[in-house]
């Protein structure tokens, strides 16, 4: 597993899951995010780690340790 920061040039919500298959990404982390936006991710094959708080970095080294909380 590894982590990466990436732009979505200035798309928004609804090119996401697009941006992210581009990206080969099998994960996302955030806070919030809209019931389509969920819905497309998981017709992608996108784990979605919702209702995060706090630092990205942290965030991302509790998901590779296995230990990351979230409420979704």
């Amino acid at each position: 597993m590894s982590s990466e920061a990436a732009g979505t040039n200035g798309s928004g919500h609804g090119a996401l899951a697009g941006v992210l298959t581009a990206l080969k990404a099998d994960a996302l982390i955030c806070g919030g995010i809209g019931g389509g936006t969920q819905v497309d991710l998981a017709a992608s094959g996108i784990q979605l780690y919702g209702g995060v708080s706090g630092e990205a970095d942290c965030a991302v080294q509790a998901l590779l340790k296995g230990k990351l909380n979230f409420s979704f």
